[in-house]
């Protein structure tokens, strides 16, 4: 299992629309299961690169979350963006679809001709 931080925020669900309040999973600086919400600093990691949970140059970065909503089920990533060390948004407006979303369904409609 790997380590991952979490980052808590109301956002529109890409897939129903409503505004629930969703956890979603992230994989940046300090990944010891760390809880964020919008508006708090990021943990970097000191001297390592940024693929590895150092920090980026200016401390702005933007990288992707993966949520399920507790309302429809469907489950999507969503951009973060973070800005001088400090997570400033979640971009709702480009989020694509996730794992489960993309599986085809297994259920028919109307008797087999």
């Amino acid at each position: 299992m790997s380590l991952y931080n979490t980052i808590i925020a109301v956002i529109r669900c890409p897939s129903c629309g409503q505004k629930p309040q969703v956890e979603m999973q992230i994989e940046f600086g300090l990944k010891n299961f760390l809880q964020y919400k919008i508006g708090d600093t990021v943990q970097w990691l000191p001297r390592k690169a940024v693929h590895n949970g150092g920090r980026p140059e200016d401390g702005c970065l933007t990288v992707e979350a993966y949520g399920i909503c507790p309302l429809c089920r469907h489950d999507f990533f969503v951009p973060i963006e973070i800005e001088h060390d400090r997570i400033k948004r979640v971009v709702t407006e480009a989020a694509r679809v996730g794992y489960d979303s993309q599986k085809p369904s297994n259920t028919h409609s109307g008797d087999p001709q």
